[in-house]
């Protein structure tokens, strides 16, 4: 008798429910399937919202400190820590970015106006520095290397980024003409291409990428989604153990009397190793197929506000089907032999 009749049979055959005890294993599988790509979905979905605002407005897909101007330059900028004391006294460090018209770094589309006449601060210091504020920075002195000066700042406009109050309460705009001469210029190029940070490197320029200047805070995401990987996976593993003890407990009558008729322990074992990948590739298969729908519906009941469809990761679902579908056979193939190996210590007693 051929070993995949009888996994076919012991899969979807209604004898002995047979079937029942498959479609409950299968439905398992893709709920457990199903929760994994559904929630990598919605972090990655989060993650890289996260990365696009960082690229956008704080840390530029690519940064270069040079004087040159280079082909792929979107535009230039300055840098440079700062106290801003507010009239009360209150003083907080902040970062200062000296920029110019050609700015593109998730600002208000008029924020040239604005910047012509003062400086341009995040909507939290609405209410704070309308007595005044004083702004204290390093500048270059005629004995000393370094002097602090203190020069009175005026708000000549506010504005708002994707990235909120993290960023928008931490840097203040003025125009690249009131820079201090000793700040090196930074090109921002707005091109995330691995290859043209190496090229640039390779002519010498110091080049900083985006995941170097958020390398805290990406090692963090990155080291999130394995843990949440990880965490999903090794529930997936302890289900496929639990689905193929319970369900050769469930049919060791059967294996043994399979065995007694003269089916060989091999072909045995085979025979409900392939109804396990038979019924654990299925379960996970529909897992990733259902997750389409489903991710349609998520966005709305967590109010994402998307402005794109989420899908599930094909990465993430191939590889889990293929590695629990084999381990799920793996298992099924074992406990068979052990079901038989312990009949026969039993007989021989």
């Amino acid at each position: 008798m051929s070993p995949f009749y009888l996994a076919f049979r012991y899969s979807f055959s209604p004898n002995n429910r047979h079937r029942a005890k498959a479609i409950k294993i299968a439905l398992g599988m893709l709920l457990s399937t199903l929760a994994l790509l559904v929630t990598l979905s919605v972090m990655d979905f989060l993650q890289n919202s996260r990365f696009v605002a960082l690229k956008t407005v704080k840390s530029f897909p690519i940064v270069v400190e040079t004087e040159e101007r280079l082909e792929n330059a979107s535009f230039n900028y300055k840098e440079m820590p700062a106290l801003l004391t507010s009239s009360s006294g209150v003083s907080q460090a902040v970062m200062v970015r000296f920029i110019d018209e050609s700015y593109n770094g998730g600002l208000p589309n008029n924020f040239e106006s604005s910047l012509e006449q003062g400086a341009l601060v995040g909507l939290a210091y609405f209410n704070k520095l309308k007595g005044g504020a004083k702004l204290s920075y390093l500048d270059e002195g005629k004995v000393a290397r370094r002097t602090l000066r203190a020069t009175e700042l005026k708000v000549s406009g506010y504005y708002r980024t994707l990235l909120g109050s993290s960023f928008d309460s931490n840097y203040i705009f003025l125009p690249i003409s009131s820079a201090p001469e000793y700040l090196k210029t930074k090109v921002a190029i707005l091109e995330d291409d691995a290859a043209l940070v190496k090229e640039l490197r390779a002519k010498g320029y110091k080049v900083t990428s985006w995941q170097e200047s958020e390398a805290t805070l990406y090692d963090a995401m990155m080291l999130e989604r394995l843990l949440i990987i990880s965490f999903l996976f090794l529930i997936i593993l302890v289900q496929t153990n639990t689905n193929a003890r319970l369900f050769i407990e469930a049919k060791k009558g059967e294996i043994v009397t399979l065995w007694t008729l003269g089916l060989s322990r091999r072909k045995c074992a085979l025979a409900f190793a392939l109804s396990g990948f038979f019924v654990a590739f299925l379960g996970c298969a529909l897992g990733f197929m259902i997750s389409f729908p489903v991710l349609r519906i998520v966005p709305d009941i967590l109010s994402l506000g998307l402005t794109q469809a989420l899908y599930p990761d094909l990465s993430i679902s191939m590889i889990t089907t293929v590695i629990i579908s084999f381990l799920s056979a793996m298992l099924y193939y074992t406990k068979s032999l052990k079901v038989m190996r312990q009949t026969e210590e039993v007989l021989h007693e």
